[in-house]
């Protein structure tokens, strides 16, 4: 087990999470919230009407701790200094395997939605997964953007060695793409629209074979066994500002684009790449734990863990939505 400890704080090269734990000195009646650049979360970071109404609630004022992608979030979450937060499938696996302490507490299925694109340069010859082999590409380690690209790899008949890997964070891969030093790309929004908007990246299509696009909410296990009330009280306020969100797109909107600098219309993009209603959280159903097991399976075949994981194991049905 402390092999795999040491595997996954190994994936997280130049993500270091020393800023954000030192910005999350832990008190018991606080809450720390890891948050990236996209989703609910986000949305209400910047709204602060959260915050009001959990003071009012139960007295207690979250703290907003930001990260560039999942696998430095859920390091901190491993030390103690973030109690909550949202990742993708790919991080959550990665955390299993090395025996880290957390729960999987909600999560959204985005129905028809695209987590991750496989990208090139407007210039590439590169048409298919297929043309992938013996090239260089890029993807955030531990992230969902591996599973993506082994699910593409194995809908071309290859596997990771088949291809060379370029372990990169989320800016940097845009940046090597535009440079050519990659080949290809795997990655999310906004780092998908930054690139396409910057340089022209392309997308390259692919078959999923069902692989869904979904959002994971996490908690530190000592949250979920020692202050369950108050992760009901956060989910029930979360789910709010998710319908907030959702019922008012173009203010939400102007929120993103504001705080990211991009324009309304490349955040409208983003949007309509996760489906109709973009923001939401439920509590674990069987489609996304069954789901996240064949992420598991896939990491574990392509190699990226070296031990099978039960899902099931960390899933926790404790929350049950506020009736409307």
């Amino acid at each position: 087990m402390m092999e795999s400890r040491r595997r996954f704080l190994g994936i997280l090269g130049g993500l270091s999470a020393l800023p954000a734990l030192a910005a999350c000195t832990r008190q018991a009646e606080k809450l720390a919230i890891g948050f990236q650049r996209n989703g609910i979360l986000f949305i209400a970071r910047l709204r602060g009407e959260l915050d009001k109404r959990l003071q009012a609630r139960i007295g207690v004022t979250p703290q907003w701790v930001e990260f560039p992608s999942g696998p430095p979030l859920i390091e901190a979450m491993s030390a103690g200094a973030v109690d909550f937060g949202a990742v993708g499938d790919t991080p959550v696996v990665y955390a299993q395997a090395a025996g880290l302490s957390l729960n999987l507490v909600a999560g959204k299925v985005y129905e028809g939605g695209i987590a991750n694109s496989f990208l090139t340069g407007p210039q590439s010859g590169i048409r298919s997964a297929a043309d992938l082999k013996g090239r260089r590409i890029g993807y955030t380690r531990g992230s969902s953007a591996e599973v993506t690209a082994l699910v593409a790899l194995e809908d071309a008949g290859l596997s990771a060695n088949d291809v060379e890997r370029v372990f990169l964070a989320p800016g940097d891969g845009v940046s090597a793409l535009e440079r050519g030093s990659i080949d290809a790309l795997f990655t999310w929004d906004p780092f998908f629209s930054i690139a396409e908007k910057r340089f022209g990246a392309r997308e390259v299509r692919f078959d999923r074979a069902g692989l869904l696009a979904t959002i994971l909410y996490i908690a530190r296990t000592k949250l979920v066994e020692q202050q369950a009330p108050l992760l009901f009280a956060f989910l029930d306020e979360l789910e709010g500002e998710a319908d907030w969100a959702n019922a008012n797109q173009p203010e939400a909107r102007k929120l993103l684009a504001t705080a990211s600098r991009m324009p309304d219309a490349d955040i409208a993009a983003m949007l309509a790449r996760t489906g109709a209603n973009p923001f939401g959280l439920e509590p674990p159903s069987e489609r996304l734990v069954k789901n996240q097991q064949r992420v598991a399976d896939t990491l574990l075949k392509g190699s990226s863990i070296q031990q099978p994981v039960d899902v099931r194991q960390i899933v926790w049905h404790g929350w049950k939505p506020a009736q409307p």
